[in-house]
């Protein structure tokens, strides 16, 4: 039993090995993959770059269409109706 786990293991070892040296000779495949990482590592990273916490932000008031006040000087601004 031991030693048939043993050789499963090595041949699924020498497999991965075969399909990686396999994927380095495709170059569009090498893009791909690093595409993928890039957008991983972003996203791994994105609290730290990112100043805006989506938490306490109000994002239903982003998506709002402006207001005709708005539009004629703020929000309290000159036009008053």
């Amino acid at each position: 039993m031991i030693v048939k786990k043993r050789e499963s293991r090595r041949i699924k070892l020498m497999r991965l090995k075969c399909f990686i040296d396999e994927y380095k000779r495709n170059k569009l495949g090498l893009l791909g993959i690093s595409i993928f990482l890039f957008f991983v590592g972003l996203s791994t990273f994105v609290p730290i770059i990112s100043p805006v916490d989506p938490i306490i932000d109000n994002l239903a008031d982003s998506i709002v269409p402006p207001d005709w006040i708005v539009i004629f000087g703020g929000e309290y601004g000159d036009f008053r109706p």
